[in-house]
């Protein structure tokens, strides 16, 4: 289960009935999620984090794969993601000279790479 407070529109998200990715079109106060999925039975659906794997990184969100990090360039800067490792269990975002975000999901990367770039991160399921 995903809390709502971790969420933003435009974020991707998993059902946990259907085992598909949606994007969240809407959030209400009272912590109803709406998505792109359009069902009758859309508000009985559990929701919960996509895990952020190497294929998403370099496939669904256009990363490039140096082998030891995974890059994506964004005006005269950038965003790297160090590989995974076993001793943190996820990837770590770094947000500059020895600072790092340990991330294992998706919309985690999406909230990060805002609040970074002031851009959205472009995702394509």
């Amino acid at each position: 289960m995903i809390a709502e407070n971790e969420l933003r529109k435009g974020n991707y998200i998993k059902s946990k009935l259907l085992g598909t990715n949606h994007q969240v079109t809407g959030l209400l106060p009272n912590g109803d999620i709406y998505t792109s999925l359009q069902s009758a039975y859309s508000e009985l659906i559990d929701w919960e984090p996509i895990p952020l794997t190497p294929a998403i990184l370099v496939d669904n969100c256009g990363f490039v794969d140096h082998g030891n990090f995974y890059s994506k360039s964004w005006g005269t800067n950038g965003v790297e993601i160090i590989k995974w490792d076993d001793y943190y269990k996820g990837f770590l975002l770094e947000l500059g000279k020895g600072r790092t975000k340990l991330i294992h999901d998706l919309h985690t990367l999406q909230n990060g790479f805002h609040f970074l770039t002031s851009s959205e991160l472009e995702v394509k399921f």
